[in-house]
């Protein structure tokens, strides 16, 4: 499970409005096997329509949550992605985390 929180980086009086995607990424298929949320069709590892990510609206932050359930440890992601957009659908923030699979003790 996925929690952060999206910021606003300006001060303003108006709230902002976007889309969202956090996609999981196992990296060591080729290709790379991908887990978004929402789902979505991509190409080159962004989304084919921005506008079907999560909607947003904020005017300092909101919270952002995604969940998964995988069938073994073996298929867990390596890489976390963060995608935002604005209303009209450009980039505004692409975010990359690597994760590390915990060893069994």
């Amino acid at each position: 499970s996925v929690t952060f929180n999206l910021t606003r980086s300006r001060s303003a009086r108006s709230s902002i409005r976007g889309y969202v995607f956090i996609i999981a990424v196992d990296n060591a298929t080729d290709p790379p096997l991908m887990w978004s949320s929402p789902k979505a069709a991509f190409k080159d590892g962004l989304p084919v329509d921005p506008k079907k990510g999560r909607a947003y609206k904020i005017r300092n932050f909101r919270q952002i949550r995604a969940r998964w359930s995988f069938e073994a440890p073996e298929k867990m992601p390596t890489e976390l992605k963060i995608l935002v957009y604005d209303g009209a659908g450009h980039l505004l923030l692409k975010k990359d985390f690597h994760l590390e699979k915990k060893a069994d003790h």
